[in-house]
């Protein structure tokens, strides 16, 4: 909310509000240093809320970025935090969202690492700019049950989806 304020004033504001003592800068740092679960995902959500919309169209962000990957590929983070950033995905520039979601996809480094592709898959196939085709070869094989099925139910809604635009063509 604080940098939404900041957007409706002027852009030294925004400015201060993304900067590394800015409201970006504290969530980045709770996110990372956070003990409670709770308050770090709060805190990743609020990282995630800002990065794509306002601070990387403006130059601010790659050092939240970067921490958005690395908790993503952090098994000690546990599944549900890793899952959190990747959910940052969603409002991301293409190439952003890319490399945070390899990270996800190609998970195997911990016992709930399924849930962690599984969570990377339903956000890759939510994105319309996400290519399917190296997803359904490397995660359609994938050893988990689990990862497959997500697989199969976001095809079925990104087809679901793609219809009604291509009978309207």
């Amino acid at each position: 909310r604080l940098v939404q304020l900041a957007v409706e004033q002027d852009d030294e504001a925004v400015d201060l509000a993304l900067g590394a003592g800015g409201a970006l800068g504290l969530a980045a740092s709770l996110a990372a240093t956070e003990r409670r679960r709770a308050t770090r995902l709060a805190a990743i959500d609020a990282v995630a809320a800002v990065l794509g919309p306002y601070a990387l169209p403006r130059g601010h962000g790659a050092e939240a970025l970067g921490l958005l990957v690395r908790l993503a590929g952090d098994p000690s983070a546990g599944p549900w935090v890793r899952r959190a950033a990747l959910r940052a995905a969603a409002g991301l520039p293409p190439t952003a969202a890319a490399a945070l979601l390899a990270v996800g996809l190609h998970s195997s480094t911990g016992v709930d690492d399924h849930l962690v592709r599984a969570g990377a898959v339903e956000i890759a196939l939510a994105r319309h700019d996400f290519p399917t085709t190296g997803l359904v070869a490397s995660i359609g094989v994938d050893d988990s049950e689990l990862v497959r099925f997500t697989l199969a139910d976001g095809l079925a809604q990104r087809i679901g989806r793609a219809l009604p635009r291509a009978r309207a063509e």
